[in-house]
């Protein structure tokens, strides 16, 4: 009997020392750029006022993996291409004011930084030809339709720093043959080649222009990667406002 109750205790003891393993890995998941064991991470207010998965805004619907096949190419480049220059045929930079009706009765309404998914994103684009949204909504349409196409893309939520101050922001990278290349969404224009982060900035100085991404978040419909010590819900500066807008073009060498 004593024999059983002492392997009764080891297993207790086993047992906890794995749970407090698993555990200490989940916290190093959320802060280090691993993920592991399909951890929840839940953004708030984000979804119209409610919290919700931050995967789930570039969410694989029904829409978006068939609008996805219209968009396919023979190659990688050409398909991010094809894609983003989809998302931009109409695309308005906007503050975020949506607001849903059935009637004259108020459905959802957005508040002040409120994400769209992107499948209701693509379904606007549809109903009214284009797109009107800030940094968030249009990134997470780019990165929906691409990741439904196989492509390694990520949208990544931080801070962008012009010469007039840093803002909140978001936008893409894509990884393709190992070189990743940035996918700056709120440009209104066409796209006829990518261009490495590093380019980006080679550019930005040569105009005399403060350029810098920093992300804290970059995530897609699988995965969530941080930076040490990064929280979803942390309030970030103000993001970019529509005034603003020239400057990153001119950043960007447009």
């Amino acid at each position: 009997m004593r024999k059983v109750n002492i392997l009764t205790i080891i297993g207790i003891i086993f047992a906890i020392c794995v749970a407090i393993i698993f555990f200490y890995l989940g916290v190093q998941a959320r802060t280090s750029g691993i993920s592991i064991f399909h951890s929840r991470y839940i953004i708030k207010g984000k979804l119209f006022g409610e919290s919700a998965d931050i995967r789930d805004f570039v969410a694989l619907k029904y829409n978006i993996t068939e609008e996805a096949k219209n968009l396919k190419e023979d190659t990688e480049l050409a398909t991010v291409i094809k894609t983003y220059n989809f998302v931009e045929e109409g695309y308005k930079y906007a503050i975020d004011n949506l607001t849903l009706l059935n009637g004259i009765k108020v459905l959802l309404k957005g508040g002040a930084d409120s994400w769209n998914p992107a499948w209701l994103s693509l379904a606007i684009k549809h109903q009214s030809g284009g797109l009107d949204g800030d940094c968030e909504d249009v990134t997470s349409l780019i990165v929906a339709l691409s990741r439904a196409n196989g492509i390694n893309i990520w949208q990544n939520i931080g801070t962008i720093t012009l010469n007039s101050g840093i803002y909140g922001h978001s936008w893409g990278t894509v990884i393709i043959d190992g070189t990743e290349y940035l996918l700056e969404g709120t440009r209104e224009a066409p796209l006829m080649e990518l261009k490495t982060i590093d380019q980006v900035y080679k550019d930005a100085k040569a105009m005399n222009q403060m350029l810098k991404y920093e992300a804290s978040i970059k995530f897609n419909e699988k995965d969530v990667l941080t930076t040490v010590g990064a929280d979803l819900n942390k309030e970030l500066p103000p993001q970019l406002p529509p005034s603003k807008l020239q400057e990153l073009k001119k950043a960007l060498d447009e």
